[in-house]
């Protein structure tokens, strides 16, 4: 790749002792928000050096996962459906946080639905 101002960023994870320096000269970090993600792993090349045997599943276990898991559940399950939120649970897991009492309301509920059909 050119060492060319748009390809600054490509540069400096392109494995190259050149086209690090050139990267690491010319990019300007611009978004905050993709400035952390990117800063980590630029953080640990210069640790690393230019002969970095960092991998991306290095990268995920190190901050991806810690980083998910340290969000609230809500933004977890953010746009994730019901069904696949309870997809692999036996109904006594789904059933446990009702009571009686709801699950006898909900199924004489269906059934009512289900006979106006």
């Amino acid at each position: 790749m050119a060492l060319k101002e748009q390809n600054a960023l490509w540069q400096l994870f392109s494995g190259k002792a050149d086209g690090f320096k050139y990267g690491d000269a010319h990019y300007e970090w611009q978004a905050p928000e993709d400035k952390s993600l990117i800063y980590q792993l630029y953080q640990k090349y210069l640790s690393e050096g230019i002969k970095m045997s960092y991998t991306y599943e290095d990268f995920h276990r190190d901050y991806t996962m810690p980083f998910i898991e340290s969000l609230p559940t809500e933004l977890k399950l953010k746009g994730i459906s019901p069904e696949e939120r309870l997809k692999g649970l036996p109904p006594s897991e789904v059933f446990k946080q009702f009571s009686p009492s709801e699950i006898e309301a909900y199924l004489l509920k269906l059934k009512k639905e289900n006979q106006s059909k």
